[in-house]
């Protein structure tokens, strides 16, 4: 029975990790240039959620320049609910900075974050179906 078990288990990591490898060929994530400005790009995207909750959905950005680049009005498409655009209401992210867009507050039970977002925005809904996010 072990080694039913033992099979059953690297069959499942084996399935988990060829979803993934698709996935990341699926997933179209652009970086952005906004007229003169330097890039920031999408650096990572929680678009599953978490075990504390389906809508535990986050997505991060990443300033390559060394200035500190203001984001507001910025947008990401498919970002929010029905496919709409989430436009960033506020924020700047610093010279090779991270920038963090959550669902939720760190604090929150339907959170999983150990880290405050830099904004928190309840209009952030990712896709489950590998719709491109653009950063405009």
């Amino acid at each position: 029975m072990d080694k039913v078990k033992i099979f059953f288990i690297r069959f499942l990591v084996a399935i988990l990790a060829f979803q993934g490898t698709v996935a990341t060929q699926l997933i179209n994530v652009n970086g952005a240039r906004a007229a003169g400005e330097p890039v920031v790009v999408i650096n990572e995207i929680m678009w599953m959620g978490s075990t504390a909750s389906a809508a535990d959905e986050w997505i991060e950005l990443r300033n390559n320049t060394d200035q500190v680049i203001n984001l507001t009005g910025w947008w990401l498409t498919n970002a929010a609910s029905s496919g709409g655009a989430l436009t960033i209401s506020a924020g700047v992210v610093a010279a090779r900075g991270f920038f963090l867009i959550s669902h939720f507050a760190e604090t929150s039970a339907s959170s999983i974050l150990d880290i405050a977002p830099d904004l928190v925005d309840n209009d952030i809904v990712l896709s489950n179906t590998c719709a491109p996010i653009e950063l405009i």
